[in-house]
């Protein structure tokens, strides 16, 4: 087994492959420390990716853990990531089918407040219903 398959609540984000394919390595960050996970196996980094890249959101290269971020806003083909503790990401994707693949990972999770807004079911700490009765 590999050493980080199993910490994707943990994981804040993962940096992708650095050097040559057949001695892959990937750096992340957990519990506020740099680790890094060197692959003598391009196969073994191949199938630990093909993991990562399902559950994680790919921002400017970098894949972020989708429990990392609290907000998620998304305008045509550009999407803005607010994570907890302040930090603000946008990106621009190539077409819809890219903002849909990245709307589809945050769903399960998130709540729309309006339309193209989520907000990570997490930060909800209250809600308030006002119901009317005519």
């Amino acid at each position: 087994m590999f050493k980080f398959v199993n910490i994707y609540t943990d994981l804040i984000h993962v940096s992708k492959v650095q050097g040559n394919p057949a001695k892959s390595k990937i750096t992340y960050f957990l519990d506020g420390k740099i680790e890094t996970q060197t692959f003598a196996d391009s196969s073994e980094y191949d199938e630990v990716m093909d993991n990562l890249e399902q559950k994680f959101i790919t921002i400017g290269g970098v894949l972020y853990n989708p429990s990392r971020i609290s907000v998620v806003k998304a305008n045509g083909l550009s999407v803005g990531f607010y994570f907890n503790g302040g930090k603000v990401i946008t990106e621009t994707y190539a077409d819809e089918s890219e903002v849909d693949e990245v709307i589809q990972k945050i769903e399960p999770t998130y709540v729309e407040v309006r339309p193209n807004m989520w907000i990570s079911g997490d930060q909800l700490h209250v809600a308030s219903v006002n119901e009317v009765t005519l």
